[in-house]
């Protein structure tokens, strides 16, 4: 949801949530808990649950983040040169769309 709403498609979600049936499921993730989401969550849930994690499970201190810029059409040579190149470790690897990670 904060992704969403940074990019300003908040009166979007808006008319979205006003022609859902109002008998539904709804469920709203968000990494951080801005005024814009709270904002959502009390004009769109009905009864809302607010899970929260716990700073007990933060970040580990030795996790290490790197990532890689390079080209749109060399994103999968490069995904599977680092799959390679780590192989045996642990990694996860994020895509903005299901299409890329179908490759």
């Amino acid at each position: 949801a904060d992704r969403l709403l940074a990019l300003d498609f908040q009166r979007e979600m808006q008319v979205i949530f006003d022609m859902l049936p109002k008998k539904r499921h709804t469920m709203l993730f968000s990494a951080t808990m801005t005024s814009q989401v709270s904002q959502i969550q009390r004009t769109s849930l009905k009864d809302p649950v607010k899970v929260e994690v716990s700073s007990k499970y933060g970040t580990v201190s030795g996790l290490t983040q790197e990532m890689i810029v390079c080209p749109a059409k060399y994103k999968i040579v490069y995904g599977v040169w680092l799959l390679n190149e780590l192989k045996g470790k642990t990694m996860i690897i994020f895509a903005n769309c299901i299409k890329t990670v179908g490759r």
